[in-house]
């Protein structure tokens, strides 16, 4: 590793010993090895800092900073970006595990996009849920209409450039807490583009102990502020039914009935038209975003009958659908196959 490396993988660790030392081991077995693995203990009170010291004494590249008391997520993150000297700084948490050429592949793509501020990648779950594969969009356009529905950068396959962080002052904001990475990004998007390799590179474990298991209320309140305040960038100062439509179309959250989905075609036409007056998203990428949301409700309507397919088809998003003829024709064969309710 050289005085300044060229990556510094950052490691919060907090009671991780269960799967910590596979997390350790999926970092320091990458291909390219110019890094350093920054690991924050945060005051564990397992084995978590008897195994970093262990892995330190063995590999000079692993630098610990042991944490007497628990300060909590962000305020680790916050420490590690002033304490990160690689030019880019790649997320791990302590019970995911890295695919070996992860590294190599976003090192190589920030360096030959410099206008690139912030590279994701897919990650596959395993764990206590079963295993899939989460393929977000991988262009800035695509990414940036998604975020207003859903954060679509697994935080622990993140790779940031530095010298955006610092030039810009950019931090995790503690008043966005458990959707602290989803406002970073929209910040991040202010100053460089966003992309997404479209392959994976991290395994993602899904467990009970884990923050999306523990604090769902808690995180999904604080994604909704981040998408409202990009509904606010958008000229949009939604009411209180429609910030709910719009939370309920994000989340696929929602009791058919003919009244939700008029009210959600609605607010996403009121989107398309605020983005027309704003030329904030290319309307090229936000087309086919609103039109999958579109398909969504009306798929996930079906128990209305073929009101449900008949209102899809009449819609201008239905043509801008990215849904292939083998789903539109489930979606129908189901929809006819309901008994229709006048709700």
């Amino acid at each position: 590793m050289s005085a300044q490396p060229a990556v510094t993988v950052l490691m919060p660790v907090y009671n991780a010993a269960a799967y910590l030392a596979a997390a350790l081991d999926s970092v320091l077995k990458q291909t390219f090895a110019d890094f350093e693995l920054l690991a924050i203990d945060d005051g564990s009170t397992d084995d978590s800092g008897a195994l970093l010291a262990s892995y330190a004494a063995r590999d000079a590249r692993l630098r610990v900073v042991p944490g007497e008391r628990n300060l909590g997520l962000i305020a680790r993150l916050n420490q590690g970006l002033e304490l990160a000297r690689g030019r880019y700084i790649a997320r791990m948490d302590g019970d995911d595990l890295c695919l070996p050429t992860r590294l190599a592949r976003q090192v190589a793509l920030l360096d030959a996009q410099p206008n690139v501020a912030l590279c994701g990648s897919w990650v596959q779950t395993f764990g206590d849920a079963a295993t899939r594969i989460e393929r977000y969009p991988s262009d800035d356009a695509g990414i940036r209409c998604e975020l207003l529905f859903r954060n679509v950068l697994a935080h622990p396959a993140t790779m940031l450039r530095r010298a955006c962080i610092i030039r810009h002052a950019l931090w995790y904001d503690p008043t966005f807490i458990h959707a602290e990475d989803y406002a970073l990004w929209i910040q991040i998007a202010n100053y460089g583009q966003i992309v997404n390799i479209p392959e994976v590179l991290v395994h993602y474990r899904i467990h009970a102990a884990q923050v999306g298991t523990r604090e769902r209320a808690a995180q999904t309140a604080a994604a909704a502020r981040v998408r409202l305040g990009q509904l606010h960038g958008l000229g949009l100062n939604p009411g209180t039914a429609e910030q709910a439509a719009h939370e309920a179309i994000s989340a696929v959250q929602f009791q058919p009935s003919r009244a939700f989905v008029n009210a959600a075609e609605a607010w996403l036409q009121r989107i398309l038209a605020a983005n027309r007056t704003s030329k904030r998203y290319t309307e090229t990428a936000l087309l086919p975003v609103l039109g999958a949301r579109w398909y969504t409700v009306c798929r996930f309507s079906t128990e209305l009958g073929p009101w449900a397919w008949w209102r899809f088809q009449r819609s201008s998003f239905a043509r801008h659908a990215p849904i292939d003829q083998r789903r539109r024709a489930k979606f129908l064969f189901k929809a006819l196959a309901r008994t229709a309710t006048t709700s």
